[in-house]
């Protein structure tokens, strides 16, 4: 075999190793080295609840219901708002919702980003659990509560909620997400099981306030720096199943994807940059890598690949593998315009559109964060669009 049929191979191996080798290694480390919680459901704590926010006036008030209908103590729930720049309604809604609930507290603040907002806010927690969430998160009666019991567990810093992802107020999975999302929570699952997991559920997870510290800059992904920090403390991070939290958010517009994945791709990148000392755990340095980094790098490995296989296959191969690519490209660009023209393509269009904005997005976010360029401001014209308003 020769130095390219075995690049090949290792490429390959690299690009499947993150979606199928690594959940079959996890699946075996998890029966043999499997960790129980101590979850008590009679542990109820006085909690806060962190919710930055940029013009969210609308999401304000059914937040607030979704949380005081919980099944958690009324009076043991305190809601902290921070409000970065916002230019709607939202400081004054935020000041309506204070009048009618006692237990809410707010700071109006000017635009700094999220990382910034949520460096104010922490001086101001007292309590010992905090569950971050983001305004347009929707929470099951029993999520609180859920999530709490496990903090009965001291060795227990962080519970990640389930994430739903709905679209047009229905609470059907959006389908571009519904593969992934069980996906994730597989691997989530069987991570916790082993010791904890590092992929958050950025919009609902939550964590002691013991170990949060400071966000260190703009450029990292805030939830990913606090569940690495968490990491480096040797507190274990526990995907609760039964946690559910409804994101509301549309997520019809598969265009979107491409500035989430690098929105999260460069912070997460930043993030990891800011605390490189996770690597010095062996245990930790293999979930990082294996379920982040690596399934970063997957397009790189797998179009690494697919040239190796060009260069040194047949003509018959070649010509397959030529027109193989020339056809997703067209399909994914038939369903960049349909979708452009607010028409939704049909999944033969939309699959490949979907990689094609995945992968793109990945690499722009890689050079994003090398470049220095990532910062942690939203806006409303999508969940995930960039601000560069306070670089």
């Amino acid at each position: 075999m020769g130095i390219f049929e075995k690049m090949f191979f290792v490429f390959s191996f690299l690009t499947l190793y993150p979606y199928f080798i690594y959940p079959l290694i996890l699946f075996f480390l998890s029966i043999f080295f499997k960790k129980k919680e101590r979850k008590s459901y009679s542990f109820e704590p006085e909690i806060t609840i962190l919710i930055p926010l940029h013009n969210e006036e609308d999401n304000i008030p059914p937040l607030i219901k979704s949380i005081f209908d919980s099944n958690y103590p009324k009076e043991k729930i305190n809601i902290l708002f921070g409000s970065d720049g916002s230019t709607d309604n939202t400081n004054a809604v935020l000041e309506k919702s204070r009048e009618k609930y006692p237990n809410i507290e707010y700071l109006i603040l000017p635009r700094m980003g999220k990382s910034e907002v949520i460096n104010h806010l922490l001086p101001l927690i007292e309590t010992e659990i905090v569950i971050f969430v983001d305004a347009d998160v929707r929470l099951a009666k029993q999520t609180l509560k859920e999530m709490v019991s496990y903090f009965r567990d001291p060795e227990i810093g962080g519970v990640i909620s389930n994430l739903i992802v709905t679209k047009d107020k229905k609470d059907d999975i959006n389908p571009e997400e519904r593969h992934t999302q069980r996906f994730f929570n597989l691997i989530r699952k069987l991570e916790s099981k082993i010791f904890g997991t590092f992929n958050n559920n950025g919009p609902c997870y939550a964590v002691r306030r013991e170990l949060l510290q400071k966000i260190p800059n703009k450029k990292v992904c805030d939830d990913f720096f606090n569940v690495l920090n968490i990491f480096q403390q040797r507190k274990r991070i526990i995907f609760a199943k039964n946690a559910l939290a409804y994101d509301s958010r549309p997520r019809n517009n598969i265009l979107s994807e491409y500035q989430r994945k690098k929105r999260f791709s460069a912070g997460g990148l930043s993030a990891i940059f800011a605390v490189r000392k996770i690597f010095l755990h062996p245990l930790f340095a293999f979930f990082l890598f294996s379920h982040k980094v690596m399934r970063w790098l997957s397009p790189v490995f797998a179009i690494l690949a697919l040239i190796l296989l060009f260069i040194n296959s047949d003509n018959f191969i070649k010509i397959f593998i030529f027109w193989s690519a020339i056809l997703f490209l067209l399909f994914g660009l038939v369903g960049l315009i349909k979708e452009m023209k607010g028409k939704r393509a049909s999944k033969i269009f939309r699959i490949p559109l979907f990689i094609l904005l995945s992968v793109a997005g990945t690499i722009s976010g890689f050079i994003r964060a090398f470049l220095g360029k990532q910062n942690s401001s939203w806006t409303l014209n999508g969940l995930e669009e960039q601000n560069e308003a306070t670089n």
